[in-house]
């Protein structure tokens, strides 16, 4: 401001900037305490239910899917770009068809299947990646297919539940 304005000028365009905040009704709301968010009957089972969703979400194994997707493609002898291209492909594709999904299934139903489904694909794709690395004799193109045909199908039912769903319930229950 001291480039633009004389050193007089600078204090009264300081006092034009500087509102004084107005007392509303936003303002004087109280936010809970830490004690009171866990502890509160109001509002516990809606902080207890946030924190677990969101620590599943991040436990059930996405980020390791992600981050290996590639390696697991390379492994199938496919490139690894190609692989990423395919996974990142799915993970937007499946986002934006949860959208549609969410109103005609509704939340609860899809956090559930989506969940069984998963753990029933991670299972899968152990047995499918045992059986590829331990191959002496090359490539198994049945293993190694299984294998990754599940990397991408457990990337779209996380895109399905748990990737959109716990974050529309932390916006929606705790907006406080």
């Amino acid at each position: 401001m001291h480039r633009i304005y004389d050193h007089s000028q600078v204090q009264a365009r300081m006092n034009q900037i500087n509102v004084p905040k107005k007392d509303s009704a936003e303002s004087l709301v109280r936010q809970p305490t830490m004690k009171e968010t866990f502890f509160e009957p109001t509002i516990r089972r809606a902080a207890w239910v946030g924190c677990a969703m969101s620590f599943f979400q991040q436990a059930c194994g996405i980020n390791a899917i992600i981050f290996y997707s590639s390696t697991i493609f390379a492994s199938a002898g496919v490139p690894a770009n190609v692989g990423n291209v395919y996974v990142m492909g799915v993970n937007f594709l499946a986002t934006a068809f949860a959208v549609f999904l969410l109103g005609k299934i509704g939340r609860r139903t899809l956090m559930l299947w989506t969940y069984l489904f998963m753990a029933i694909i991670l299972v899968v794709m152990g047995i499918a990646s045992e059986k590829v690395h331990n191959l002496e004799n090359g490539l198994d193109t049945y293993w190694s297919s299984t294998e990754l045909i599940f990397t991408i199908l457990f990337v779209a039912f996380f895109e399905f539940g748990p990737g959109p769903i716990t974050w529309l319930y932390m916006s929606e229950v705790m907006n406080n």
